[in-house]
């Protein structure tokens, strides 16, 4: 039996399931993540994910005084398994990855003319 997207966060904990879920959909490609404009419990739930070995903590290469915080492997793993799982309960479950792709590719680009 698969897990569910409510289960698999329990397995993470609460706080730090939905989170690496939150984190995911708003980090860049390269897994860093900005401080600014960051929610005031953000250290709270770094620590969380630095604690349980989902993210460490890491000089802005581009900005010393700034920090970044990027996803370890565990916390790639963790992040691929909450896809994975939501993406199971899905319309879009059965779809080729390619068709998924390509999909996903002409919303950017709909977004992208109507500005949003």
């Amino acid at each position: 039996m698969r897990n569910s997207p409510p289960t698999t966060v329990h397995e993470h904990g609460t706080v730090v399931g939905a989170r690496l879920l939150t984190v995911s959909m708003t980090s860049s490609s390269s897994g860093d993540l900005g401080w600014q404009d960051a929610a005031p419990n953000l250290s709270f739930v770094v620590n969380q994910l630095t604690d349980r070995g989902y993210a460490e903590r890491a000089v802005d290469p581009g900005d010393r005084c700034s920090r970044v915080v990027m996803r370890t492997e565990r916390g790639r793993e963790a992040r691929e398994r909450v896809i994975a799982v939501t993406l199971a309960d899905t319309p879009f479950a059965d779809c080729d990855p390619d068709a998924l792709t390509r999909f996903a590719e002409i919303l950017q680009r709909v977004l992208h003319r109507t500005g949003r």
